[in-house]
């Protein structure tokens, strides 16, 4: 996946929804160069957890309780005591020895991703 303006694409989108297409090394829209703003996501490769869907604030701690899922994952249950609790499945599986995968779920649709 690429990533432009703190959202994911692929080069097909990219292309659709911006009018970005690669032309070489370098990124362009029309004759503009955007290379700098266009990141190479790979597959497993950690990035920041950033949204705007959690409501919570400095006034009240959150507590972050991790748990082991059905399918070898780990859920983070995370609860401030003010908002109903969330649960975010983190699709990494402990391997040992400070190591992870992520646990692919095979089938049409991975069942450990949530919208």
């Amino acid at each position: 996946m690429l990533e432009y303006k703190g959202d994911y694409y692929t080069v097909q989108q990219l292309q659709e929804k911006f009018g970005i297409v690669l032309n070489g090394s370098r990124w362009m829209r029309g004759q503009t160069d955007v290379t700098n703003e266009v990141t190479l996501r790979e597959k497993g490769e950690l990035v920041d957890f950033v949204t705007d869907e959690l409501s919570f604030s400095i006034k009240s701690p959150v507590t972050i309780t991790p748990q082991y899922s059905y399918d070898g994952s780990v859920n983070l249950i995370i609860n401030d005591g003010v908002n109903i609790p969330r649960m975010i499945n983190s699709r990494f599986s402990a391997t040992g020895r400070n190591t992870y995968e992520i646990v692919d779920r095979k089938g049409n649709n991975d069942t450990n991703i949530y919208d």
